[in-house]
């Protein structure tokens, strides 16, 4: 999987809202959050070039996932997503 640097930190914080709610354990969440490393395959600078592709899309996706979007887009690769926004505001970038 490749991913904007962006992926520890939106993930960290899926996990740290998900233990006070009783829907994960606090070593769960932590072993998921360190087990993240063997997914990425690649991880890539949120600025510059990906940053302006981001920023282009920002009419239709909110800049978060458009960091994605654009990702999958530079690297011609199908972006992977479970938010239909993003899906959808992707259009024909990916």
């Amino acid at each position: 999987m490749n991913a904007p640097h962006l992926v520890d930190a939106e993930v960290g914080d899926v996990l740290r809202r998900m233990v006070p709610h009783g829907r994960l354990r606090a070593e769960t969440a932590e072993t998921a959050l360190m087990s993240l490393n063997s997914l990425v395959d690649a991880r890539y600078a949120h600025v510059g070039a990906l940053s302006r592709d981001a920023w282009d899309l920002r009419d239709r996706v909110r800049f978060y996932d458009a960091l994605y979007v654009a990702l999958a887009a530079r690297l011609e690769l199908p972006l992977l997503t479970r938010r239909r926004d993003a899906r959808q505001g992707a259009g024909p970038a990916v």
